[in-house]
């Protein structure tokens, strides 16, 4: 089992002894005195976790500094901006953890050489244990909404002990929603191979649900009187998402090459088109929408390029497979 499944940190009542714990589990057997522990939730019903922040203050202004010199930010950005502040935060994500069955039966048909319709009956099931994660707060201008890839050490939750974001999505609202999204998931495994559909019955047996705090770095800074930040991994020291400023060299050059090479395939298109006869028409054609395609591209770097935005900023909830690593099976738009 990997480090990420593990829950470590917590001390035996009986012995003092450090136990560690699958994550999910409600019970617990001290491997010193043979004490049984039970596990609980706090007064909301709510099992909280964190993640150890790994990353120091130091590591984390030399990512950033490095995270500055990559391409196509603004070539003297490591040696002009001015780091004005720099702190640990942790964010809160809903997470659910659950076994996500289905049940779909339907049929196939398909038409052979000789004209008959052959039908094929299909009865299949899907059984997987899901991990549901989404954020549980507004980040504002930071822009951290997909949850991360679970890793490092599962402690539980010191609170007071560590700056957080106040949750302020719904509990309930939350619970549901995975329910729904892992039922659906099951069902869409079941039945990804029947064309025609006559039953399907799913189901969603809840393991945990948890509000999980995972560490990050947040670095602000300016560059020419202008505010700018990047989003650190606290675990992993890599970016998440930020915001810098573009080259203008950068900018001129994707502007004129674009133009130029872009007119030249429009050019070289409409040409071959009017000189080849109808038959290979299309081929003009393709150089015509190739030379378009990087006259806009060219464009678009030029008019949005003066401001680099990395990172997932759109919202997202994660449904992943659990198991070693949490292969991510996708993550679901909203």
């Amino acid at each position: 089992m990997s480090d990420a499944n593990l829950l470590v940190g917590l001390s035996c009542p009986g012995c003092g002894g450090i136990i560690e714990v699958a994550e999910g589990n409600r019970l617990a057997f001290c491997p010193f005195c043979n004490s049984a522990l039970a596990i609980t939730a706090d007064d909301a019903g709510i099992t909280r976790f964190m993640y150890k922040m790994e990353v120091t203050e130091a590591a984390a202004e030399a990512a950033a500094k490095k995270w500055f010199r990559t391409f196509p930010k603004a070539r003297d950005l490591a040696a002009s901006a001015v780091i004005t502040e720099i702190f640990p935060m942790y964010l809160p994500f809903w997470r659910l953890i659950g076994t996500g069955k289905a049940i779909a039966c339907g049929y196939s048909e398909h038409t052979d050489k000789d004209g008959h319709t052959h039908t094929t009956h299909h009865e299949d099931s899907s059984d997987s244990e899901y991990v549901w994660s989404v954020i549980a707060c507004q980040t504002g201008d930071l822009g951290i909404a997909v949850p991360p890839n679970p890793h490092g050490k599962l402690l539980p939750y010191a609170d007071g002990d560590i700056p957080v974001f106040e949750t302020t999505s719904s509990r309930d609202e939350a619970y549901d929603q995975a329910d729904t999204d892992i039922r659906m998931e099951a069902h869409r495994r079941a039945s990804s191979g029947i064309e025609t559909l006559t039953f399907s019955k799913t189901f969603c047996v809840p393991r945990e649900f948890s509000l999980l705090y995972y560490p990050y770095w947040i670095i602000r800074y300016q560059y020419r009187e202008r505010d700018y930040f990047v989003v650190l991994d606290g675990v992993a020291g890599t970016p998440v998402s930020g915001r810098a400023p573009g080259d203008q060299t950068y900018q001129a050059l994707a502007a004129g090459l674009g133009s130029g090479f872009g007119g030249l395939c429009a050019g070289a298109g409409v040409a071959y088109a009017l000189y080849s006869g109808s038959d290979y028409a299309i081929a003009g054609f393709g150089g015509v929408v190739m030379g378009l395609i990087l006259v806009l591209a060219g464009y678009w770097m030029f008019r949005f390029g003066s401001e680099i935005t990395e990172g997932k900023l759109t919202g997202g909830i994660s449904l992943s497979t659990k198991g070693f690593g949490q292969k991510t099976v996708r993550e679901i738009k909203r």
